[in-house]
């Protein structure tokens, strides 16, 4: 019987689309017919793919960070020639319209320095602590102007799981 997936892959060569490098992949259930109940079989199966939508999009955000991070480092690499080490990765928390994601980042150690620095921050919003996205803080503004408080409330935590 057949059965779908979702999969999320990397391609290091687009003129070699045959090597792809697996990151992440989500089943979604076998259909079996003798669950399926006319009354509740439609909200069951959207509330399947949602959820594995919702996972599929937190998983390809941190993806894409992982390349940004990596040619960010690169970067910085090339900029202190020989006198940077890699020291390990610090997981940033972010808060998010997907739902909240922790994003690694490259700790490097400058040699000559003595010091550690994250080349990712380049990439990101000055902060100490979690990130919120721009597009979540927006929400969070919007949704309290025209709805009262507790239903703003409970919209942002289903839409930011």
């Amino acid at each position: 019987m057949s059965q779908l997936i979702l999969m999320i892959a990397k391609i290091d060569e687009l003129d070699n689309p045959e090597t792809l490098t697996e990151l992440w992949r989500q089943s979604m259930p076998k259909v079996n017919l003798a669950d399926i109940t006319q009354a509740h079989y439609l909200n069951e199966l959207e509330s399947q793919v949602s959820e594995t939508g919702w996972e599929a999009m937190r998983h390809l955000m941190v993806e894409q960070w992982r390349l940004t991070d990596g040619l960010l480092v690169e970067e910085f690499r090339q900029e202190q020639a020989g006198a940077v080490v890699g020291d390990g990765y610090d997981l940033l928390k972010v808060a998010s319209r997907l739902g909240v994601v922790q994003l690694p980042r490259q700790v490097c150690y400058l040699l000559g320095n003595e010091r550690h620095t994250l080349p990712g921050n380049a990439g990101l919003p000055e902060h100490e602590g979690q990130v919120t996205t721009r597009g979540l803080q927006e929400w969070v503004c919007l949704l309290p102007q025209d709805l009262p408080f507790g239903t703003a409330q409970r919209l942002l935590g289903w839409m930011a799981h």
